[in-house]
């Protein structure tokens, strides 16, 4: 698989005995990964990995050097004395029989994760591929990408405007125990003020929007009496709303 594409969860750690939710794990540092505790997995490029634990908790590991592409084929396993991975040394990404040593390891936050998440799945050539999402735990059916960066318009429960592009809120029993998402718009968009009714489209036809290209917001109804008569300022707005508003990224609200 080319460089950019959804990696498998990592699921195992060196000198690791099976957690359980009994014990509590104390990080030796704040910045360190739990490397038991992973639930997912991107490689935007081929020294980098985005990860998130089953709290939350979202971590960027850079690589000393290019690794091999992960995916669900490749037996991939996290090295690191403890289960702990801090990005101290002794640290290792293991792809099948190659050792990737780790470089450094930083939390980062819901934007970030869902940058790189996005980043996984653009090509070299610029297209875009939708990778499944693999988890621990109870599978979850009818999502087609993560909920750390996508969400479906049929669990949206709201939405609002504000300086930063739109909120919306969704059902958190099913977007995994998120409830409000951010969505970063391409430009602005004039046409969503005022008592308009909105419907999201996803570009890519997998009905969930995670700020892939051709996902947008679309006005589908103004709110406006039949009679009522535009201007040519109106008429702008009128025009904007059939094309749509692009949506550039969409990640939790933490």
């Amino acid at each position: 698989m080319p460089a950019g594409h959804f990696a498998a969860v990592i699921a195992a750690a060196l000198s690791a005995t099976p957690a359980t939710s009994a014990v509590v794990r104390t990080p030796p540092a704040p910045n360190c990964l739990d490397a038991r505790d992973v639930r997912e997995v991107f490689q935007p490029d081929a020294r980098t990995l985005a990860l998130v634990q089953s709290d939350g908790r979202r971590y960027r590991v850079d690589l000393a050097d290019a690794c091999p592409d992960i995916d669900g084929a490749t037996r991939t396993r996290m090295l690191a004395a403890n289960g702990w991975m801090c990005g101290a040394g002794n640290e290792y990404v293991a792809v099948g029989e190659t050792l990737c040593p780790v470089a450094a390891v930083e939390p980062i936050t819901s934007a970030e994760y869902a940058g790189h998440a996005r980043a996984s799945q653009t090509s070299a050539d610029g297209s875009t591929t939708v990778a499944n999402v693999v988890v621990k735990g109870e599978k979850r059916r009818g999502f087609a990408a993560s909920h750390s960066y996508c969400f479906s318009p049929r669990h949206v429960r709201g939405w609002s405007e504000d300086p930063r592009g739109v909120v919306v809120e969704v059902n958190p029993n099913r977007s995994d125990g998120n409830r409000y998402y951010r969505l970063e718009l391409v430009r602005s968009c004039p046409h969503l003020s005022g008592p308009v009714e909105i419907a999201f489209h996803s570009g890519m036809g997998i009905g969930v929007i995670c700020g892939n290209p051709g996902d947008d917001i679309r006005v589908t109804s103004t709110g406006r009496p039949s009679d009522f008569v535009m201007t040519g300022s109106d008429r702008l707005q009128v025009l904007g709303a059939k094309s749509g508003c692009p949506i550039r990224a969409v990640y939790p609200i933490d």
